[in-house]
Parts: structure tokens; C-alpha cells; sequence
């Protein structure tokens, strides 16, 4: 069977969402709404890439995001390509054919491409890796939602005494009301990034969200309040039957509140309420590699999976100087 691979969005725009929904790894990074979030945010350029089999049915589909952390002259030094949670298709032979059209068109253009798997991708490593690609262990904590007692039971001691100490001190969860409180949500996440000296997305990414995502009930965002203060925040994505963590941050001082803890109990709360089958924690790094939510994470009562992720280097030197770059960023910038 003839596979042929195309980018042309507009013709087969009306098949993806279809394909995505019925296909057993569908998820929301690869849906067509979540594309339209990449659209709408500054710094970000996705791509997507459609297989079609002789009968112009959909076998394969790979959306990929461009960001960019820095902007001409610096730009080609700081490009980098995401796939998140694809690509999908229906024959391991139509990854081989998908990857490499991708490589031809985008290779120089990033410095890297990385695959951020969430589902089991153990059955296409070896297309991965004749395709180029490197394998690094990536960990993850998935939460099977069914009650939520059985959930609170499942909840390490620690996290459960961190979640009443929250609500005896007067930590509230709110949902958000509208649109004008995304800057609120941002300065929330940004507290936290800034703290541990990590780059965000412009505040773009999640006013685009809202925007595309609020009417199909695929995005909610959590504050966490004490005293009618906003402290902590919380982005959950929501597509079939899986939850997922988005953003998670919280100011500083009001640590010692443990909004964060709150936070993702309301969040878990809230996906059972709404028959939702899944949490997916967000990812918890290398395992051997220090990360310092890791322990966090693991503490809700998830089974720890490690999926990994998949890399290819487009160009060494720039991926050398790259580094460099982002290692000074760190110590000047944040």
C-alpha cells in the first residue's frame, strides 16, 4: 500500500479530529484544537503532518511545535522542535515514512527535535532509533480515577496531612471566572518558574488556551486563595478520558500554606467528578537525574511509568552553543 505524506492542513483538517479521538494514544497535544493554542502564542510555530493511505483515509498524524527562545538574529541558535504525545498511526510503517518527510523539512530548522512520548512507545523504539532518533528514560506518575475515597486513601500520609493543614489555614481552590484573570494565573506560574530558574512560555500560550479550549471544557484553571489573595495556580488539560497537569506554581511565601497540595486534590477531585478516567501528573523527569518535584508527584497514589522520550540532533555545533546559551540565561536572566 501506496503511503503518501502531506502538510496540507486545510484538506484534511475535517478527518483529524476524527483520527485523533479514535485512535488508542489520541490525546490532546495532537488534537486540532490544541494547534490552534500553539497558533496563538508568541514564539511558537507548529506543524503538522498527515500519512495517507491510497484510499486518502488517514493513517498517520504528527503534530510538532517550533519554539523559539529567542528571536533573529539568535533565532537559528535557539530554535527547538517538541512532539508531544505523537506522532499516531495505524501501522509502524507509516512512522518511518512520517518522521523522516519531517526531518527533511524541518531538520535545518531546529536545533532538535524531541519526542515527548505519553503512552507506551516500547513497540516503534527500533523506527526510532534507524530513524536517528536517541532514547532517554523519562518517568511519569498516571493516577487511575475511580472514587474519590479510593483516591484519598491512595494518597501518601504526608500529601494527606499537607491537604487538611491547607484547609485549616483557609486555603480555598476557585476555578477561574473569565479571560481577565489569565494575567493573575501567569504571575502565579511565573513565581514559581523564576524560582527554580527555568524559562516560560509568554503569557500568550495560555490566554490562547482559554480561548480555544474553555468552550470544549478541555481546559480548566484552579487558583488557590487565602484571605481573598490569589497564591497558587493550577492548568489541568482535559481530552477524552485523561486529565493532564499542565502548569502547576505558587508564590513563595505562602508555601508554608501548601497550596500546591490542595491544588492538584481539588484538580484530582474535580477529573472524578466529571468522569474522567485517568490524571496524568505532567512528567517527573530522568530518574537519574535530580528533580525536585519527583517525590511530590509521586506521593498522590499514581503508578510510576517511564515512557521516555526520543531525540535527534539536527546540528551539533549549534546544540553545543545552544547550551551555553541557556546555562547563561539561567544565571543572568532568572
Amino acid at each position: 500500500m501506496e503511503i503518501k505524506i502531506t502538510s496540507n492542513l486545510k484538506s484534511y483538517e475535517s478527518k483529524w479530529s476524527e483520527f485523533n479521538i479514535k485512535h488508542p494514544q489520541g490525546n490532546v497535544f495532537q488534537s486540532p484544537e490544541f494547534f490552534k493554542v500553539y497558533q496563538g502564542t508568541i514564539n511558537y510555530e507548529p506543524t503538522v503532518w498527515f500519512a495517507l493511505d491510497d484510499k486518502d483515509d488517514l493513517c498517520g498524524l504528527l503534530v510538532a511545535n517550533k519554539i523559539k527562545q529567542f528571536n533573529k538574529p539568535m533565532e537559528g541558535l535557539s530554535s527547538r522542535s517538541i512532539i508531544t504525545g505523537g506522532p499516531l498511526v495505524l501501522d509502524y510503517l507509516h512512522l518511518s515514512k512520517l518522521l523522516n518527510c519531517y526531518s527533511e523539512e524541518n531538520g535545518n530548522k531546529v536545533i532538535f527535535t524531541q519526542v515527548r512520548n505519553l503512552f507506551d512507545k516500547s513497540g516503534e523504539h527500533d523506527i526510532f532509533i534507524n530513524g536517528g532518533y536517541e532514547y532517554e528514560p523519562h518517568l511519569n506518575y498516571l493516577i487511575g480515577l475511580d472514587e474519590i475515597e479510593s483516591a484519598w486513601t491512595n494518597l501518601n500520609k504526608k500529601r494527606r496531612t499537607s491537604i487538611r493543614s491547607a484547609q485549616k489555614k483557609g486555603v480555598t481552590v476557585h476555578e477561574l471566572k473569565d479571560g481577565s484573570e489569565i494575567g493573575t494565573f501567569y504571575d502565579l506560574i511565573k513565581a514559581t518558574y523564576k524560582r527554580v530558574k527555568v524559562p516560560l512560555a509568554d503569557v500568550s500560550l495560555f490566554k490562547s488556551a482559554y480561548k480555544h479550549l474553555d468552550q470544549e471544557k478541555m481546559v480548566k484553571y484552579f487558583f488557590a486563595m487565602h484571605e481573598e489573595k490569589y497564591i497558587g495556580a493550577l492548568a489541568l488539560l482535559n481530552y477524552k478520558d485523561r486529565a493532564y497537569m499542565w502548569y502547576l506554581g505558587s508564590l513563595g511565601e505562602y508555601l508554608k500554606y501548601n497550596p500546591n497540595d490542595l491544588l492538584v486534590w481539588e484538580s484530582i477531585t474535580w477529573a472524578i467528578k466529571n468522569g474522567y478516567k485517568l490524571y496524568d501528573m505532567g512528567g517527573a523527569g530522568h530518574p537519574d537525574e535530580e528533580y525536585g518535584v519527583r517525590k511530590f508527584k509521586s506521593e498522590f497514589g499514581g503508578d510510576e511509568v517511564n515512557y521516555g522520550r526520543y531525540q535527534i540532533v539536527h546540528s551539533s555545533l549549534k546544540m553545543k552553543i545552544s547550551e551555553m546559551g541557556y546555562k547563561a540565561y539561567r544565571r543572568l536572566k532568572l
